[in-house]
């Protein structure tokens, strides 16, 4: 052909895989570098944002234990405030109690004269005196345990509005 030896063409096709081996290498060599350069400043603003996340992190933790320091000393305002409210209804109600049960209250003193258990006309009456009065006993007595059940509630009631408050107003208050 050219009139090269076989040998000649094996080595110029040697000479020729080998420079583009080499321009193939230098190619990727390139390449590599960008990536690294790439990476360094990726990982840079990582290494920022991982930085800025745990400091607000820690800027929320703190304001959240802040918070929780002040909800718990509200809380136990509130619970006092509740305590001493309670004793002061029972107090009351056990005063009633022992009034309306006293030796006084039994006897008639100061107290309306029982219906009578018969009637004048039996026409006129729609209802037995006897089991009206016993109704009557019943509901005189189970009022009062409805009325203190209420309180008990309206003072919870108020102690959580308050405490709601509180929190509400050291909340808007906090930067």
């Amino acid at each position: 052909m050219f009139g090269l030896p076989l040998f000649g063409w094996i080595g110029i096709g040697m000479l020729v895989t080998i420079l583009a081996l080499g321009v193939g290498l230098k190619v990727e060599a390139s390449r590599l570098a960008t990536s690294k350069a790439e990476t360094v400043a990726v990982q840079g603003k990582f290494d920022t944002f991982v930085a800025q996340t745990k400091a607000l992190g820690e800027e929320q933790a703190a304001k959240a234990k802040a918070t929780d320091l002040i909800n718990q000393q509200y809380k136990e305002q509130a619970d006092a405030n509740v305590l001493k409210a309670r004793s002061e209804l029972t107090a009351a109600y056990a005063d009633y109690r022992r009034l309306r049960n006293s030796a006084g209250a039994s006897s008639g003193r100061g107290q309306m004269p029982a219906a009578p258990s018969v009637t004048s006309s039996a026409a006129r009456t729609c209802f037995d005196t006897a089991k009206f009065a016993d109704a009557m006993g019943v509901l005189e007595t189970g009022v009062p345990n409805i009325i203190e059940q209420g309180d008990a509630a309206i003072v919870d009631l108020n102690a959580a509005k308050g405490w709601a408050l509180k929190l509400k107003l050291a909340t808007s208050l906090s930067p």
